[in-house]
């Protein structure tokens, strides 16, 4: 590249690009959405890393390099921000009243039921973490 090349690329008309999310980005993204259903779907023991690589379109080794297993990714899945059902701070705003803390958890998990599909799956996952533990549920807990 000669210095006429590089003034061409740097120069001022050139229009600024908005970055894209990177690809990267992107996979790690479906990875998670595919892990959401099929893991809601069959639970963490029936579905295969093969068949989520293959719902994300991606490589079967884009797991391990974004979660570094089955596992990592299920953990990812699980605790996924986009993906949060019940505000904790309305938890602890209900205090110690039984009644007040079983209304809001009753309504934290019925609500979502309402909200779509990505909802749905979210709730079908977290209940059955609760009937059939990975130990994330617990680990959620504790932490």
């Amino acid at each position: 590249m000669n210095s006429t090349d590089s003034a061409i690329l740097t120069s001022p008309d050139t229009p600024e690009r908005k970055p894209l999310r990177s690809d990267g980005q992107q996979a790690r993204l479906r990875l998670l959405d595919a892990g959401l259903a099929l893991f809601a779907d069959k639970g963490f023991a029936n579905t295969s890393t093969r068949e989520i690589a293959q719902t994300a379109q991606v490589n079967v080794a884009a797991i391990s390099y974004y979660f570094g297993d089955k596992e990592g990714l299920y953990r990812a899945v699980y605790t996924d921000p986009r993906h949060n059902i019940l505000d904790a701070s309305a938890i602890t705003q209900a205090g110690a009243d039984i009644q007040a803390t079983l209304r809001v958890l009753l309504t934290g998990m019925a609500e979502p039921l309402k909200q779509g599909d990505l909802m749905q799956q979210c709730m079908k996952l977290h209940f059955r973490e609760m009937l059939q533990p990975t130990g994330v549920w617990q680990e959620d807990i504790e932490h």
